[in-house]
């Protein structure tokens, strides 16, 4: 509820507020001001925050060694960062130089990416915290809700005029910082954690195991970031801001699908390391086909009503005719999404497994799959060209994947129940398309979609494809019902 309440608020903020304020270069500068901050994340982390998820079920019965850790791992993000920051600095003129024919502007904001850049290095650190201790509620009000309210509020108050577009840029990275502060607060207040001198003595041991592992997160995140950010910095050089504001409103828009699988894998991911840790194979296969059958059953209903609402959705973006251009990017990164829906928790599973290095040859050769074929294709196909190169980098990464756990653990994410999802989903689909388009957009959207999930939801229910919605649905009846009679 959380994470869709968030994109809603993202919605009104990247679909309506930040194209009616802001010229579409200036959007596009927003955009990759943040970006490029998300991309130089894993450089401070160093794997810091997976390496506390992997190993928190052994040390955290032992308090000392717990805060030892933390203090280390803490200390080493905070030096990375400083150290990358600096790096940034010393190397400004040709990180300008890359930008200066097509995005001059951003050079004038480079300082606020590294804002960015520092403040969520820790944000992330934090919130693995948090997730191992399946404290995802608060992590997620403030990463999906407050963030973006913040946002909301800022280019209003820059609407109004109280804030000069330069002052607006300053202040979305100010947020980020706010975020992390707050976050650092309900750690401290929640939870005795004390900032540890002598982790100096850790037993070497812990300190190996965390370099051996951090190393690989590290890596596995830096191709992650690369696979999700280098679209922006390759468009943003090659056709300029306005390009990468309109493929900012387009990737936004196919997003949405994926939003059940972040949060699931929250969820999942201290679950999954305690499975390994216990050797339980028979609740990994539950958790890899369940994750897959669930997610892919959401990611298609989400995906029609993307595709049969596009028309409309253009025709109440302010500005809407420019970012048209990206209907086909849309498309085409909707289908790379659903995709990565009905793979299920494949990257999740190798990351807590002991084949996990596995993951670092996939991820860094998908991120130079991603950087290669953007390369070629977007002087070609402009930004269509970048949602083809998601498509495909997407879909090598995921087919590798599933190989390699079906290779190592005899584990397939698919039932004879997936079958039944691609009639459904085509027979929903054509009934939406052809529905008659009323002339009012917002209602036509609203219509669309309420039929869509109900003709959607009544046949996945009748069609018994999975217990886990069904029982949701029933549920769901069940307090509609007795609302009403009370």
């Amino acid at each position: 509820m959380i994470t869709y309440l968030g994109i809603g608020i993202g919605y009104i903020n990247s679909l309506i507020l930040f194209p009616y304020f802001l010229d579409v270069e200036r959007f596009g500068l927003v955009r990759l001001v943040q970006s490029n901050g998300m991309i130089l994340i894993p450089l401070a982390l160093i794997g810091m925050n997976g390496v506390y998820t992997k190993y928190f079920p052994e040390f955290n019965e032992n308090e000392k060694l717990s805060n030892q850790i933390i203090s280390f791992q803490l200390t080493i993000i905070l030096f990375g960062g400083i150290l990358f920051a600096s790096l940034i600095f010393l190397f400004r003129q040709p990180i300008e130089a890359f930008y200066e024919e097509k995005s001059s502007l951003y050079n004038d904001y480079l300082y606020i990416t590294i804002i960015i850049f520092l403040s969520q290095s820790l944000f992330n650190y934090f919130i693995s915290f948090l997730w191992s201790r399946h404290q995802i509620i608060f992590t997620n009000f403030i990463q999906e809700i407050a963030l973006r309210l913040a946002s909301t509020t800022l280019i209003a108050i820059y609407g109004l005029e109280y804030l000069s577009f330069p002052m607006l840029v300053l202040s979305i990275g100010l947020s980020y910082v706010a975020a992390t502060g707050v976050i650092f607060l309900y750690i401290l207040i929640k939870f005795e954690v004390k900032f540890d001198l002598s982790f100096i003595h850790l037993p070497k041991v812990w300190i190996y195991k965390m370099f051996n592992y951090g190393v690989y997160v590290f890596l596995v995140a830096t191709s992650s970031s690369v696979l999700m950010n280098v679209s922006y910095l390759i468009t943003a050089s090659y056709l300029g801001l306005a390009a990468n504001a309109i493929l900012t409103i387009s990737v936004f828009i196919a997003t949405i699908i994926e939003l059940p699988k972040r949060a699931m894998a929250q969820i999942l991911s201290p679950v999954l390391s305690q499975l390994f840790t216990d050797n339980d194979k028979d609740g990994l296969r539950d958790n890899y086909q369940l994750s897959s059958l669930n997610l892919g059953l959401v990611g298609a209903l989400v995906a029609i009503g993307i595709i049969t609402n596009l028309d409309g959705l253009f025709a109440i973006i302010p500005k809407g005719d420019t970012y048209m251009e990206g209907y086909w990017v849309i498309v085409v990164i909707v289908i790379a999404r659903v995709f990565t829906m009905f793979c299920g928790m494949t990257s999740e599973l190798i990351t807590f497994s002991d084949f996990y290095k596995w993951n670092l040859f996939i991820s860094i050769s998908g991120a130079l799959f991603m950087i290669v074929i953007n390369l070629l294709l977007i002087p070609i196909y402009g930004i269509v060209g970048s949602a083809l190169g998601t498509l495909a980098a997407t879909s090598l990464t995921q087919v590798i994947r599933q190989v390699l756990i079906y290779k190592q653990l005899g584990l397939i994410p698919y039932t004879k129940q997936h079958l039944l999802i691609f009639p459904l989903s085509t027979l929903v689909f054509l009934v939406a398309l052809y529905l008659p388009k009323l002339d009012n957009a917002y209602l036509d959207i609203t219509c669309r979609s309420v039929l869509t999930t109900v003709i959607f939801t009544f046949l996945a229910y009748s069609m018994k494809i999975s217990t886990h919605v069904n029982a949701i649905i029933e549920l769901g009846w069940k307090l509609i019902v007795s609302g009403k009679q009370s």
